[in-house]
């Protein structure tokens, strides 16, 4: 959207797995970082602001082919009060 309603934004796409690197090189260079709301507080030196745009972020959870007991737990946790449109 930022591109088709502003191209004379330049656009520098991040690594795929960014982390706190990529947020010292914002700062360094002061340049704006499009992030998740996760990562909010990680840089002492960095303000988030919230955006109000109709898109979402899909997340997902990633474990071991044989998790751990404490991990078993928490997917039946989440099973048991998910809805029964994200079983998988």
């Amino acid at each position: 959207m930022i591109q088709l309603t502003h191209p004379q934004i330049i656009i520098q796409e991040a690594d795929y797995y960014y982390d706190v690197d990529t947020f010292n090189t914002c700062e360094q260079n002061g340049t704006l970082l499009l992030t998740l709301d996760a990562w909010a507080e990680v840089h002492p030196s960095l303000v988030t602001l919230p955006v109000d745009w109709d898109y979402t972020v899909p997340y997902g959870i990633l474990y071991a082919k044989e998790p751990t007991d404490e991990v078993t737990r928490f997917l039946q946790i989440l099973h048991s009060i998910l809805p029964a449109s994200t079983d998988q």
